[in-house]
């Protein structure tokens, strides 16, 4: 019984490391898009629609949403980033709604998960440590569901900067059996809608 909490102790470490990596080099790569020499060939307008789509995607990864696309949801910051296929994200409540969505092929379709409830659960657990005063964001306390969708600029804010610390640690080890009844749950239904199980996005040019 030891042996197999220690490979599920070490399997659950090496998740969190490969996230934390992923998220690092997602916020490096959101930071890129205000260096000026990034925008040679785009206007105002078009530089704004993508750092915020660029904060979308990162609003993804850091809250452990799941997608409609064929792409799995850590590689989405380099998905829009770098793939000219994909120019909107869009959130929306549940995977029914998600996977049901007939909004184009180039938008991107999200929606939280098990884990998202985990990391919202330890910014709420984090915000109570930190005595911190959520008046200034105009929150309520603690942050609901219904502020990670339609304050998600806000709240992926409040991760950065404030109470994302070891919320991703949290969400794997606290609600990891409730994320494999979900993913057990969403594989049923892309089966059942003849669509493929999500795979690492590549660029086109690989």
């Amino acid at each position: 019984m030891g042996g197999v909490t220690k490979k599920s102790n070490k399997k659950i470490l090496s998740i969190v490391v490969i996230a934390t990596l992923s998220i690092g080099i997602a916020v490096i790569g959101i930071h890129l898009l205000n260096i000026d020499f990034f925008w040679w060939e785009v206007n105002e307008e078009q530089k704004e629609q993508q750092i915020e789509l660029g904060n979308r995607a990162l609003f993804v990864q850091n809250m452990m949403f799941d997608t409609n696309s064929q792409y799995w949801p850590f590689d989405i910051v380099s998905m829009v980033l770098l793939d000219p296929r994909f120019d909107d994200i869009v959130f929306v409540e549940t995977w029914q709604e998600g996977l049901n969505s007939d909004l184009p092929p180039n938008v991107i379709v999200a929606w939280p998960t098990p884990r998202t409830i985990g990391v919202l659960e330890s910014m709420n657990i984090r915000a109570i440590s930190l005595d911190f005063e959520f008046e200034q964001y105009e929150f309520s306390d603690p942050i609901t569901m219904e502020d990670v969708i339609s304050r998600w600029d806000e709240v992926l804010d409040l991760w950065i900067n404030h109470l994302g610390r070891g919320s991703h640690n949290y969400a794997y080890i606290n609600f990891e059996e409730a994320q494999q009844a979900y993913f057990d749950e969403i594989s049923a239904a892309r089966r059942e809608r003849g669509i493929p199980e999500p795979v690492r996005w590549r660029p086109l040019w690989e």
